[in-house]
């Protein structure tokens, strides 16, 4: 990364890294100006070269990693805890302690979904099947309706030519 320096500059490449990290944990210019001292023109200047967006998407994915892992700690631990008040508690165990515990797992399980691209619903086709039952149902009636039209009007003719 010396290549990040032009001669005569004075920053480092060290302070560039730093500002990456710090821009990759904060997101704006002005707060890396506020923990770094480095003007916020000189990061924006910065953010137009190559090595600045190579080094903030690593930065992003270290940072979802570390994330995505005390997600699932998070939600291990509800979990767990949820289960241990159980066993302990049983019937004692208040409503509100079991939601509240089970709502934080799930939250947590929820988050780490979002940052590994993953649904965090289940959808359901039945919106789409409950209106072609409904079109199904619409087309039996009328069909139901146009045969017995012309079986009565067979019926009606048949009468007419005794």
């Amino acid at each position: 990364m010396s290549d990040m320096v032009p001669t005569g500059s004075k920053y480092t490449d060290q302070d560039r890294l730093n500002a990456i990290n710090a821009y990759g944990i904060y997101g704006t210019f002005m707060a890396v100006e506020r923990e770094l001292g480095i003007p916020n023109n000189t990061v924006c200047n910065w953010a137009q070269c190559d090595w600045w967006l190579e080094g903030v998407a690593k930065v992003r994915a270290a940072n979802q990693e570390q994330h995505i892992a005390q997600y699932t700690q998070l939600t291990a631990k509800a979990l767990s805890k949820a289960n241990v008040a159980i066993d302990q508690l049983g019937d004692n165990l208040s409503a509100s302690d079991i939601k509240a515990l089970v709502v934080t797992g799930a939250t947590a399980t929820d988050k780490a979904r979002l940052l590994l691209n993953l649904p965090t619903s289940v959808s359901s086709k039945d919106a789409g099947i409950s209106e072609l039952k409904a079109q199904f149902e619409a087309l039996s009636t009328r069909h139901k309706a146009i045969e017995s039209t012309i079986v009565s009007e067979q019926g009606d003719s048949e009468g007419s030519q005794e």
